[in-house]
């Protein structure tokens, strides 16, 4: 083959007028180069995972209390009320910026920086940013989704025409597909609101515009992380010791291959 025609894979991403270069990355050397960073990564990884979910108990144990103040019972089997959701809802906020922080662990390990546990606590500074770009990048994804479903459950209520309801399912499986599309296209947005502090709405575009790039690409390697993840799982747990920071790892090199990573990473602690 000649050579003119190969594809030169660049082992790390750059920006170029505010967006992703083009880029492009095999999914096999993703992986392996994330695997060869597991070493020395793990006591950290799961010092963080520790401190992730000693927060989740201490959360769960605080809206118990809270829920109880308002008669609200913690496990009563009904159907959650508004204070119950809304007390679930600030949970979640306040854990954001932690998944954050445990993002930008792959992200520092990608570039051979220095990783502490405590990174995991760093971005509670850009809690509002953080929220905003996680909400924003959910509603535009799920839209389309739930329009698709409607439009499916007003075919599967109504009495139609054959030709008509294949219309229905179709037009409805299409705008299933649209927010199944949009959600990988944001799968960065929480990284670059935090590693290269860029506004909510930026986030999105600059997500956007670069995984639709090679946007089959990421939607396998993101599958098969899903796919080691499970196979873990399934093995008594004791593969998560090596494949929770083997998958973080595989997202902060992904991530360096596509966006690059700002100089001042190392001083930003």
């Amino acid at each position: 083959m000649n050579a003119s025609h190969q594809t030169v894979l660049e082992p790390t991403g750059r920006m170029e007028n505010g967006f992703a270069a083009p880029y492009d990355f095999s999914i096999s050397e993703v992986f392996g180069e994330a695997w060869s960073k597991v070493k020395g990564f793990k006591t950290s990884v799961w010092g963080a995972v520790g401190w992730y979910f000693l927060i989740v108990f201490l959360l769960g144990i605080l809206m118990s209390v809270v829920g109880s103040l308002f008669g609200v019972p913690a496990t009563d089997g009904s159907a959650p009320n508004a204070m119950t959701i809304v007390l679930r809802v600030i949970v979640q906020i306040l854990l954001y910026p932690m998944s954050a922080g445990i993002m930008m662990m792959g992200i520092k390990r990608a570039v051979n920086l220095p990783v502490r546990a405590k990174l995991v606590f760093r971005y509670y500074s850009a809690i509002w940013r953080i929220l905003g770009v996680m909400l924003l990048s959910l509603a535009i994804a799920m839209i389309p989704s739930m329009i698709g479903g409607f439009i499916i459950g007003i075919m599967a209520a109504t009495d139609y025409s054959l030709i008509v309801n294949i219309m229905l399912v179709v037009v409805g499986l299409a705008f299933i597909l649209g927010g199944i599309y949009l959600a990988w296209s944001y799968l960065f947005v929480l990284q670059l609101t935090t590693e290269k502090r860029l506004g909510v709405w930026r986030s999105l575009q600059v997500s956007r515009k670069a995984i639709c790039q090679h946007w089959w690409k990421v939607f396998f390697t993101t599958m098969i992380m899903f796919v080691i993840y499970i196979l873990s799982v399934v093995f008594l747990l004791v593969g998560l010791i090596w494949s929770i920071p083997w998958l973080i790892a595989t997202q902060g090199v992904l991530y360096r291959r596509i966006f690059g990573v700002e100089a001042d990473l190392a001083t930003n602690e």
